[in-house]
């Protein structure tokens, strides 16, 4: 049986989706099979809820910690995007960095300490 099969009869079985049923929300909604053996019977449930449930049955695997770049701190990749930063105030520096490299040549004083 492809993973393709499986989604098909869920579609054809639950056409109509309303809202999540954890958190109520109503867009960014996804089937979830909770047993691939049964693949008519789903869950409704947005992208976070979605991707939760898939964490706690084991179908989605975590990503390993990453350290940080710009402060050397410990974070969570949360995408799929290939991460090097812990959030948008390192990312700035990251991209002030480039910047003064590219024009000039030089490094950014901030992360010369």
């Amino acid at each position: 049986m492809s993973k393709w099969q499986p989604r098909k009869a869920a579609q054809r079985a639950v056409p109509i989706m309303d809202k999540c049923e954890k958190c109520g929300k109503t867009e960014s909604l996804q089937r979830h099979h909770p047993d691939y053996s049964k693949p008519k019977e789903v869950k409704i449930l947005c992208q976070d809820c979605h991707v939760i449930a898939d964490l706690e049955d084991g179908t989605r695997h975590r990503k390993p910690m990453q350290k940080c770049e710009v402060c050397g701190k410990m974070f969570d990749p949360l995408d799929s995007h290939k991460h090097r930063t812990c959030g948008s105030i390192c990312l700035a520096i990251r991209g002030r960095e480039n910047a003064l490299r590219r024009w000039h040549g030089k490094t950014s004083p901030i992360l010369a300490e």
